[in-house]
C-alpha cells in the first residue's frame, strides 16, 4: 500500500470512529454521570477566567490538574453559535478526541516493523471497539484513553531511538497523562522500567559490568528523562502529593486480593473488546516478545506494555472494576496482535497459555448480568456487548446456560488462535490470507460493537428531559443575562437537585442558587456566582435580599412558601419535575405567601391554609397545581378562593383563581380527607406551582 493510500485509510479509520460516536453523541440528552457536570462547568469557567482559569483549583477543579477536556470544551464553547451548537459540537469533539487514538496506533505499529496496510488494521482495531461508548461522553474517559496512546508511542520512541528532541517529546506526552486523568501521571513509571530492561539488553559482558555501565549510559542517553524527572518529583513533593490528586485517594497499600480480582477481571474486559481471538494472539505475543524478543523495538514495546498494564491496574487499586480503567491498555493488545499476524510471530506456547486463562475466565466470569443497571452501558460495554449479542442470543437456539456458550466462545477464539500458530509453521502460504480474514472479520465485529454499545449508552439512560433543543430552552430565552435557580431541600423532592444540575449542565446562563426564607438549599453551580437568599415578610410582602439575586429565576415543580411577582418565560414539562423560567419583576416584589397548616415540602393538614396575594395588577389569577395525597381512602374535597373540585388519591388538577382588585387579598385553601403519608404525617392535598400570573 503506497503512502498516500495509507493515509487515506486512515483518516477514513478516524472519520469512520468519529461518525459512529458522534452520531450517537450528538443525540445525548441527559446527563451521563455527575462527572460530566464538572468537565462542562469547568469549561464555561476557563471561557470566563483567562488566563488563570487554566490553573486554577479547588471546587470547579477539584482533581487537580485533570483538565483536558474542560479546555477542550472550552474551545468549543468559544466557537460562534448558540448553546445547543455548542453541546453538540462538544460530543462531536469528545468523539474526534477518542478517534485520534488511530494516529499514534498506526505509528507504533509502523515502527514495529509491519507494512501500511497492516498498520492501518491495527488502527481501526484499536479504536473500533465496543469501548467506543466513551467517545460519546463529556467524561475523561476519551482523553485518557488517547492520551496513554500517545504515551506510549512517545515512551517507546524514545527507548529505541534515543536524542534530547525524543526525550523532549516523551516529556511533553508525559505532561499529557495528568491532564487528561489524574492518575495516570503515575504510568510515567512504566517508561524506567521498560528503559532499563532494554538499556540491560544492549550492553553486553558480565552482569557486573553492565550493572557499572547501566548509569552512565543511561545519562548519556537520556540526559534531558533523567532531569525531567528529578524536576518532577520536586515539584510534586513541593505542592503535596495530595494536592496534586486533589479529591482522589492517594495511598499507598498493596490490596493483594483486589488487584488479583482486578487482573482476572481484565482478562474477561479486554477478551471482550477484541473479539477473543485478537486478544489472545496479541498478549501471547507481549508475553514472547518481553522474554525473547525478536527485535529491539518489539521487545521495548512488549516490556513497556506489561509494566504500564501493571501501574495501570495499581493505580485502580481502589476503584471499582471497570472497562473505562483498563480500556487503554486495549490498543496495545490490538497492536501486539497485528504486529504479531503480520510479521508471522504467533508463537505456540506464549499463544496456548493466554487462551487457558482466558477460557478459564471465561469459564467462571466471562457472561455479565447487568439487569436494569443503566451505568453498565458505561462501565462494563465491551462485556455486555459480548454477553447480550454472543451469548444472550444464543440460548434461544441451544439448550446450553449462559456461562457455558461464554467459555465455548473462548475455546473457538482459543483454536482460532491455536490454528493461526500451527499455520505459520506447516502451511506459510496460507497463513497471510487466513491472517487477514482474521484481522477483518474482527475489524468488522469490533465497529459492530462500537456502534451497539454507544447506541445502547444512550438510550438507557432514561433521564432525558426532552431533546438537546428542549434542554437549551434557558440561553435561548435569556440572551446575555444571567439566571438563578432556586434552591430546595434534597430531603423533600430528592429528583429536584438532578433537574437543576441537568438544566444547569445544557445551560451556562445558570450561574448560582437562590434559597427562600432561610431554608436549607440545594446549590446548583459549582462554577457560577455567589449564592443569594430572599426573604419575604408573610404579612406585608416585604422582600429582603442577601447575595446575589439575577433578573431570572428558574422555578422547579414544587412547593415554595412565598414568591416573587414575575412572568414565565419558558419551560420544560417534559420531564419530573418540570421547570419554569420566570422574569422577575423589577425591584423585586413579593407575589403571595403561604401561612397555615402545611408541612415544608407543601402537603396541606387538618388546618385550613391561607394563601395571601399581595397587591398588583387590578385583574390578575393564582396558579396552582393541587394534588391530592395518594393515600387517601376516597376522593380528595378542596376548596381554594372561589374554585372547588373532587379528585381521585394521587390526581392532580391545574387551577387558576382569580383575584380581584389591586389590593392583597388572602384565599383559603382547604381539603379533606385526611391521611398519612408513607413517614407517617397527616396529609390531604399538596400545594405545587404558585404562580400569581395574568388571567387567561
Amino acid at each position: 500500500m503506497s503512502r498516500r493510500a495509507a493515509h487515506a485509510a486512515l483518516g477514513l479509520v478516524v472519520l469512520v470512529t468519529t461518525a459512529l460516536a458522534g452520531i450517537q453523541g450528538a443525540r445525548v440528552d441527559a446527563r451521563i454521570l455527575y462527572d460530566e457536570q464538572l468537565t462542562v462547568e469547568g469549561a464555561r469557567f476557563v471561557g470566563r477566567d483567562l488566563p488563570s482559569s487554566l490553573w486554577a483549583t479547588g471546587e470547579v477543579f477539584p482533581r487537580g490538574p485533570e483538565r483536558l477536556t474542560a479546555w477542550l470544551l472550552a474551545f468549543v464553547d468559544a466557537l460562534p453559535g448558540s448553546t445547543q451548537v455548542a453541546m453538540v459540537g462538544g460530543r462531536l469533539a469528545v468523539a474526534l478526541l477518542y478517534a485520534l487514538a488511530a494516529l499514534p496506533a498506526y505509528a507504533l505499529a509502523r515502527g514495529l516493523g509491519t507494512e501500511r496496510g497492516w498498520a492501518v488494521g491495527a488502527a481501526a482495531l484499536a479504536v473500533l471497539t465496543p469501548w467506543l461508548a466513551f467517545g460519546i461522553t463529556f467524561l475523561n474517559t476519551a482523553a485518557a484513553f488517547t492520551t496513554t496512546l500517545v504515551a506510549v508511542w512517545a515512551m517507546w520512541r524514545t527507548i529505541v531511538r534515543p536524542s534530547p528532541r525524543a526525550d523532549a517529546v516523551a516529556v511533553l506526552a508525559l505532561v499529557l497523562l495528568p491532564l487528561a486523568r489524574v492518575s495516570h501521571a503515575g504510568l510515567a513509571a512504566a517508561l524506567p522500567v521498560a528503559l532499563l530492561v532494554t538499556t540491560w539488553r544492549d550492553l553486553a559482558g558480565p552482569a557486573g559490568a553492565r550493572a557499572r555501565a547501566l548509569p552512565r549510559r543511561v545519562w548519556e542517553e537520556h540526559a534531558v528523562l533523567v532531569v525531567a524527572a528529578v524536576v518532577g518529583v520536586l515539584a510534586v513533593l513541593a505542592v503535596g502529593l495530595s494536592s496534586f490528586t486533589g479529591e482522589y485517594d492517594a495511598s499507598a497499600g498493596f490490596p493483594a486480593q483486589h488487584l488479583w480480582d482486578q487482573a482476572r477481571a481484565a482478562l474477561a474486559q479486554l477478551g471482550s473488546g477484541l473479539g477473543l481471538a485478537a486478544f489472545v494472539v496479541g498478549l501471547g505475543w507481549i508475553a514472547g516478545s518481553a522474554l525473547r524478543p525478536t527485535t529491539r523495538e518489539a521487545g521495548a514495546f512488549a516490556v513497556l506494555a506489561l509494566a504500564l498494564a501493571a501501574v495501570l491496574l495499581y493505580l485502580n487499586k481502589t476503584g471499582n472494576i471497570e472497562e473505562r480503567y483498563i480500556a487503554p491498555l486495549g490498543p496495545l493488545l490490538a497492536i501486539a496482535a497485528v504486529v504479531a499476524l503480520a510479521r508471522r510471530e504467533v508463537r505456540v506456547w506464549p499463544t496456548a497459555i493466554v487462551a487457558a486463562l482466558l477460557v478459564l475466565q471465561f469459564a467462571s466470569a466471562g457472561y455479565v448480568d447487568a439487569g436494569a443497571d443503566r451505568l453498565a452501558r458505561l462501565f462494563v460495554p465491551a462485556q455486555l456487548w459480548f454477553s447480550r449479542v454472543g451469548v444472550e442470543r444464543l440460548t434461544t437456539v441451544v439448550s446450553f446456560d449462559r456461562e457455558t456458550i461464554a467459555a465455548c466462545w473462548a475455546l473457538v477464539a482459543a483454536a482460532v488462535a491455536l490454528g493461526l500458530a500451527w499455520l505459520q509453521r506447516r502451511r506459510a502460504g496460507a497463513f497471510g490470507p487466513v491472517a487477514a480474514a482474521v484481522l477483518g472479520a474482527t475489524i468488522v465485529l469490533g465497529a459492530a460493537g462500537g456502534a451497539y454499545s454507544a447506541q445502547k449508552l444512550r438510550t438507557s439512560l432514561g433521564d432525558s428531559r426532552g431533546s438537546v433543543h428542549d434542554l437549551t430552552f434557558v440561553d435561548r430565552a435569556v440572551g446575555d443575562d444571567r439566571v438563578s435557580a432556586l434552591a430546595y431541600d434534597q430531603g423533600n423532592a430528592p429528583q429536584v437537585p438532578f433537574v437543576l444540575d441537568l438544566v444547569h449542565l445544557y445551560n451556562g446562563a445558570v450561574r448560582n442558587s437562590v434559597s427562600f426564607d432561610g431554608a436549607a438549599g440545594y446549590s446548583c453551580c459549582a462554577d457560577g456566582d455567589a449564592p443569594g437568599a430572599v426573604r419575604i415578610d408573610p404579612r406585608t410582602g416585604e422582600v429582603a435580599t442577601q447575595g446575589i439575586v439575577h433578573p431570572w429565576l428558574l422555578v422547579p415543580s414544587q412547593y415554595v412558601p412565598a414568591g416573587l411577582a414575575g412572568e414565565v418565560r419558558g419551560s420544560l414539562v417534559g420531564g419530573d419535575p418540570p421547570v419554569f423560567l420566570v422574569r422577575l419583576a423589577q425591584p423585586l416584589r413579593a407575589a403571595y405567601a403561604v401561612e397555615g397548616g402545611t408541612t415544608r415540602d407543601g402537603w396541606a393538614r387538618e388546618r385550613p391554609v391561607r394563601v395571601r396575594v399581595f397587591g398588583g395588577a387590578a385583574r390578575r389569577c393564582l396558579h396552582a397545581t393541587i394534588v391530592a395525597a395518594p393515600v387517601l381512602d376516597g376522593e380528595l374535597r378542596w376548596r381554594l378562593g372561589s374554585r372547588q373540585g373532587r379528585l381521585a388519591p394521587g390526581a392532580a388538577a391545574f387551577v387558576d383563581v382569580p383575584v380581584d382588585g389591586a389590593q392583597t387579598r388572602d384565599l383559603v385553601f382547604r381539603a379533606g380527607p385526611v391521611g398519612r403519608l408513607d413517614d407517617g404525617r397527616r396529609a390531604s392535598a399538596g400545594l405545587r406551582d404558585l404562580f400569581v400570573r395574568p388571567c387567561r
